[in-house]
C-alpha cells in the first residue's frame, strides 16, 4: 500500500509541475508537494475503505 502511495504522489507531483510549466511557465513546487500529498492521501485511503485489493 505504501509503494502506491509513493508511486500515485510521483505520478500526481510530476503531472502538475509539467502541467504548470506548460500553461504558467514557471512551477510551484510548495503547492505541487501538497496537492500530490493530499490526492495521494485521499486515493490510498478509498482504495483500502472501499476493496482495493480484490481477490478471486
Amino acid at each position: 500500500m505504501f509503494r502506491r502511495f509513493v508511486i500515485l504522489f510521483l505520478a500526481v507531483f510530476i503531472g502538475a509541475g509539467v502541467i504548470d510549466y506548460v500553461r504558467f511557465e514557471e512551477v510551484n513546487w510548495v503547492m505541487n508537494v501538497i496537492q500530490a500529498f493530499f490526492f495521494a492521501l485521499v486515493y490510498v485511503l478509498m482504495l483500502k475503505l472501499f476493496g482495493g485489493s480484490k481477490r478471486k
